[in-house]
């Protein structure tokens, strides 16, 4: 016997904030939250910086770098650090004149971030 399942309906977080009249950021909040689920297809080498983008804007255009929480390792890079020459895996203590030069903005790793995104 199989049982007929809920229809399931699938939008962008864009529509949903926009038919909600929400920001993307409160729509990203409720799925961390735990109140629905948000997939996505975003690769996983930017996974950690695009959800990272999703809660502060100002992070949008710059390079960026989320560093891991026990040892302070780059293990996520948005396109632009990876213009940069900026490795997955080198140390924050190797990269800081590269930072500092160009301006690379650095943030930890949220890991409920990463788990729902």
């Amino acid at each position: 016997m199989q049982i007929k399942q809920p229809r399931r309906e699938f939008y962008t977080v864009h529509e949903v904030a926009a038919r909600w009249g929400y920001t993307i950021a409160d729509v990203a909040g409720w799925s961390t939250s735990g109140h629905f689920d948000i997939l996505t297809g975003i690769p996983p080498s930017i996974r950690g910086v695009s959800a990272e983008r999703i809660f502060d804007p100002t992070l949008k255009g710059v390079p960026v770098i989320v560093l891991s929480n026990n040892d302070g390792c780059a293990v996520a890079r948005s396109d632009e650090a990876k213009a940069l020459g900026i490795k997955m895996g080198k140390p924050l203590h190797l990269l800081r004149d590269k930072i500092a030069a160009h301006g690379v903005r650095t943030t930890p790793c949220s890991e409920k971030l990463l788990r729902k995104y």
